[in-house]
């Protein structure tokens, strides 16, 4: 008679949620006479395996000799919860040459391991109202509310689904208190609710998050900023749970900024280009001396001021505007606006504005929801007592006082302020302790203490950028005076190096144009000024605090002060870098360039000398 036997082995444990179990079959022919051949392979949960053993098998029927095996091996998907357990027996049966059958069995268990989830939530904020969202954004909006949308996808590694119901989804609002957070699930209820904040994703209903499923929430929240904390960054949490409660969390953030209505801009600027949202920044359009207000010293003192005058304007927060009060269906009240100019320094004053520098503008709303791109504006005449401008210790500051034209009529107001006010202020001779100033303008409408608008950057007064000698002056000396022939010839030679360091065509002509002057600037930091940058030209100390300028291109006279590392340096401040690059003072003797990069090198000085 004809023996057989059947192992099936295979892995002991998958993971759950459809991940692929392999079961390996061995088939053996334990007759001592005759060949056999298999004619039925069979499994309690498979089904017939009889045509995958013949496929391994070339596609031939299979047939054993005498003390001979066939193995092969089949792959099968299992949808099991974690625990869970997959048993199946198969069964062979071989027949030999004079048809007599026999045959063996054998089963296999495979347990479910248990996979963690996995969830990812993506926060955005829309606080412009564009409808476009992005990871921080600007309020420009008066009622200081932003519009935030969480993205939550499933993203659990199990190979088949593995839904999760959301337990927890809750934004700080950017506050340490717990008791202002909002719950993104109320009203959610599994089975029954999506609740309150929920816009989309469910595709197929069953208030899961199914696997690789994103479901979408927005909310329009307050944003609790002010021009104390300009920005507030919230955090989102999110929790899911899968069938057997193992959970996944993740979190986001998103930020907005601070209502920034009102606008520092240069002179030159318009109402219109305010309303059209076109005017510069007055930091981008001085970027090229660091986006201040420069300030020279001579002697000691405050002598100019670069720019001279620049712009406050207010009122696209559409907070200056006609009020009927206490008298309904009466002429609009008298309305008092007051910008106040402040400072960090008890040194420096403020700067200065005329009743003239004072504008008040109406817009003409065109489509009626407030001041934006295309609405224009007409002066309106301000008598002197109308206006009322700040002294002593309130000394920048401006009040205007005007009753409105109508009820809900729109104004923008632009006040020039003259920076040459602060000119004689004593900030010594030392030019370490040159004081930089950083002044705000707020806009508080009815003067009640409010702020309505405020430009949240500021401007900032600071001293020129300028090189000095590190050491003494020489006092009474008679070095040779700077000729400017040869300023062109080691400005030439400046303009190469940084074209060798990577200064684009646009650097390159900017060098070019910028103007170079050679003056005393003995009266400066004690003597010790050898050159500055003004935000639009230099100027070179014309005998180089006593010592004289060394103009050899490869070497330095050790008793002088070397004028090319002195022309490199201010060039390198016309092109932005600052003296953390370029480094703020040159010893006699030493010639110093900056160390910047190109193409990924670093090039020095003995590089390229």
């Amino acid at each position: 008679a004809p023996a057989v036997t059947l192992i099936k082995a295979g892995e002991a444990s998958i993971n759950e949620g459809g991940d692929t179990a392999t079961y390996d079959f061995t088939i053996t022919n334990n007759s001592t006479v005759d060949a056999v051949t298999v004619t039925s392979l069979t499994d309690d949960k498979f089904g017939d395996l009889k045509a995958a053993a013949e496929a391994a098998n070339g596609g031939v029927p299979l047939v054993l000799a005498v003390g001979a095996s066939f193995s092969f091996s089949i792959d099968r998907a299992l949808d099991l919860n974690a625990g869970a357990t997959h048993h199946n027996i198969a069964t062979v049966t071989v027949t030999d040459d004079d048809g007599t059958s026999t045959s063996d069995d054998d089963d296999h268990t495979v347990t479910a391991r248990n996979v963690l989830p996995a969830i990812n939530i993506v926060k955005t904020v829309d606080a412009n109202k564009d409808g476009t969202f992005n990871d921080s954004e600007s309020l420009t909006t008066a009622d200081g509310k932003a519009n935030y949308l969480y993205v939550v996808t499933n993203t659990s590694p199990a190979s088949t689904d593995q839904g999760l119901v959301l337990t927890s989804l809750v934004d700080d609002r950017g506050t340490a208190a717990i008791g202002d957070d909002v719950n993104l699930l109320t009203g959610f209820s599994s089975g029954s609710s999506y609740g309150t904040y929920y816009v989309g994703g469910d595709t197929d209903g069953d208030y899961q998050v199914d696997k690789n499923e994103s479901w979408n929430f927005k909310a329009n929240l307050v944003v609790p900023v002010s021009i104390a904390v300009p920005t507030n960054t919230n955090t989102v949490t999110v929790v899911g749970a899968d069938d057997d409660n193992s959970t996944a969390t993740d979190t986001d953030t998103a930020s907005a900024k601070f209502i920034n209505y009102a606008q520092i801009t240069p002179t030159g600027t318009t109402v219109q280009q305010y309303i059209n949202g076109t005017a510069q920044n007055f930091e981008d359009f001085y970027a090229s001396q660091g986006g201040v207000i420069q300030y020279g010293v001579q002697s000691g003192l405050i002598n100019n001021t670069n720019p001279g005058v620049f712009f406050y304007y207010t009122g696209l927060s559409n907070t200056i505007k006609g009020f009927d009060g206490a008298d309904a269906g009466t002429a609009p009240d008298l309305m008092t606006v007051f910008i106040d100019q402040s400072d960090n320094s008890g040194l420096v004053g403020a700067f200065s504005a005329t009743k003239n520098d004072v504008k008040l503008f109406k817009i003409t709303d065109l489509d009626g929801n407030g001041i934006d791109p295309g609405d224009t504006a007409t002066q309106v005449s301000l008598a002197a007592n109308q206006i009322t401008l700040g002294t002593g210790a309130n000394a920048g500051d401006v009040t205007i006082n005007f009753t409105p034209d109508a009820v809900n009529s729109l104004y923008v107001i632009s006040t020039k302020y003259d920076t040459g006010a602060v000119k004689g202020t004593n900030v010594g001779t030392n030019s370490a302790a040159w004081p930089t100033v950083k002044y705000m303008f707020n806009t508080d409408v009815g003067k009640n203490g409010t702020i309505e608008e405020t430009d949240v950057g500021g401007i900032t007064l600071a001293p020129k950028a300028a090189l000095t000698l590190n050491g003494n002056p020489v006092v009474g000396g008679h070095a040779p005076v700077l000729r400017e022939a040869v300023l062109e010839y080691v400005a030439d030679k400046a303009i190469a190096y940084w074209s060798e360091h990577g200064a684009s065509s646009d650097d390159l002509a900017a060098l070019q144009e910028t103007n170079l002057n050679i003056s005393n600037l003995g009266n400066q930091d004690d003597g010790r000024t050898l050159a500055e940058w003004n935000g639009s030209s230099i100027t070179i100390d014309d005998d180089a605090a006593g010592y004289g300028w060394s103009i050899g291109s490869n070497h330095v006279n050790p008793h002088m002060i070397d004028l090319y590392s002195a022309v490199v340096h201010e060039y390198g401040h016309v092109l932005g870098y600052d003296h953390d690059v370029l480094g703020s003072d040159l010893s006699v003797g030493e010639r110093s360039l900056p160390e910047v990069q190109i193409v990924g090198t670093n090039f020095t000085l003995d590089m390229l000398l």
